[in-house]
């Protein structure tokens, strides 16, 4: 699954143009253009310019999740690396600061983030409280432990799955299913950073 932007289908009529969009968004007119062409993924920065520069949308009206024709592998360093990562920044936290909450070296969570290393089940546990995960959602994400059935989940009676977002995910390999659940936490973290911002 990839994260794609709605932004440049509803950018005419309120912007003139690509750079009066990115100075709103408050990016670089080079990397709206590169997100635009697919040579740049969209990103943090991306998601938190696109909500600023349109405050009267939704997340899921600016973006979209698309499949790909790629399969994910099970020991993919990068994609838990720039979860990591994305959540990290969006605290804020500097690696560092990280290092010293985990009790991990800041050189070491560098390697993890690049992808360079992959965390141990005992380095994810450390890491769940200081990024605001739990242990088990994180061992989750990294493959060291199964989903849990979600009859186990307690959700409140008025939300329910979209029977055919829940079609289209129970189709998709475990890994799948695994990076949409990161992309959406990510999302989430976005949005309440953002919830957060506005009620100061």
């Amino acid at each position: 699954m990839k994260l794609k932007t709605r932004v440049f289908d509803i950018y005419n009529g309120q912007y003139r143009d690509l750079s009066e969009l990115a100075r709103a968004m408050r990016i670089s007119v080079s990397q709206i253009y590169r997100v635009r062409q697919g040579k740049r993924p969209v990103q943090e920065k991306f998601i938190i310019g696109a909500t600023e520069a349109f405050p009267g949308y939704k997340l899921d009206d600016l973006f979209l999740l698309t499949q790909t024709g790629a399969r994910m592998t099970a020991d993919n360093r990068n994609d838990l690396g720039k979860i990591l990562k994305q959540r990290r920044v969006m605290i804020p936290l500097t690696l560092l600061e990280l290092g010293r909450a985990a009790y991990v070296s800041s050189s070491h969570l560098g390697r993890i983030e690049r992808g360079e290393r992959f965390p141990s089940a005992r380095i994810l546990q450390r890491l769940a409280k200081p990024l605001g995960f739990e242990e088990s959602e994180l061992l989750t994400l990294a493959g060291y432990m199964t989903p849990q059935p979600s009859t186990e989940v307690e959700r409140p009676s008025n939300v329910r799955l979209d029977p055919y977002v829940a079609m289209v995910l129970s189709q998709e390999p475990v890994e799948i299913q695994r990076a949409v659940v990161a992309i959406l936490t990510v999302l989430k973290s976005v949005a309440n950073t953002l919830h957060k911002k506005k009620e100061a």
